[in-house]
């Protein structure tokens, strides 16, 4: 498992694009993903981080860095390989 950036955007969608997120994946599958989190429509206010993975997503309750929340993700991601028995030899 490795983090990479979020890809950017193409097009005019390039202008008005916010600071990117990360990606968690795996042979090329995304596992998680962690986005900032902007106030109104504004893509250059952030005010929290959230992630999503695995059923979970904390857009309701956002993380104050990327770090943390990428902290968070990579726990989740862990723990439920641990429930499925797929930990890595």
């Amino acid at each position: 498992m490795r983090w990479s950036k979020e890809e950017r955007a193409k097009g005019l969608a390039a202008v008005c694009q916010g600071k990117r997120g990360m990606e968690l994946k795996e042979k090329g599958e995304r596992l998680a993903s962690v986005r900032p989190l902007f106030e109104g429509q504004h893509h250059w206010e952030i005010t929290g981080w959230y992630w999503y993975a695995a059923g979970h997503n904390t857009h309701s309750t956002p993380c104050q860095t990327m770090e943390q929340a990428m902290a968070e993700a990579l726990s989740v991601m862990k723990a439920e390989r641990v429930k499925r028995k797929e930990v890595p030899q």
